[in-house]
């Protein structure tokens, strides 16, 4: 009697992908993405880089998981004080006058604009000569993950 063989499970999306990115590495048909141009596009060093290379496999690779490793981490930690930036409410302060009249006429002595509501604290500062600490700010700019094939890094179709 003959041996039943189990049917292969269907290939989910992810699998086809990662199935096309291993078949395309050895036809020649894949360029690899430049991995330092994109991290300075994004004003970041590889972290692999200060990995020293041995003759030892083992400890190389342990090195380089560590190193990956420490990078995750560190930026977990900027995204969560990038998360805390964006979100802090603790940036602003109010001045109150008792009417419009007070509030025009302070605005117009200092030269901040009689007609404002609200001022650029920065330029205040700047105005009374007042050094502030650096403010600079990520914001998300809106990017989303896509996947390799649609960002064309794995080939949809092979190449003939």
């Amino acid at each position: 009697m003959p041996k039943k063989t189990k049917r292969p499970e269907p290939i989910s999306a992810e699998q086809s992908e990662m199935d096309a990115a291993i078949a395309s590495l050895g036809s020649g048909e894949m360029e690899m993405p430049d991995m330092d141009a994109e991290l300075a596009r994004m004003d970041r060093e590889n972290p692999l880089d200060a990995v020293p290379e041995t003759d030892d496999s083992e400890h190389d690779t342990k090195q380089v998981v560590s190193a990956a490793l420490a990078a995750f981490k560190n930026q977990a930690a900027n995204e969560a004080k990038i998360f805390q930036d964006n979100t802090d409410t603790e940036y602003w302060f109010a001045v109150c006058f008792q009417n419009r009249d007070q509030k025009e006429a302070f605005l117009k002595a200092v030269k901040w604009g009689a007609d404002d509501k609200y001022l650029d604290g920065q330029k205040v500062a700047k105005a009374m000569g007042i050094a502030l600490p650096d403010g600079k700010r990520k914001f998300n700019t809106g990017e989303k993950n896509r996947s390799m094939t649609e960002i064309g890094i794995i080939p949809t179709k092979p190449k003939k």
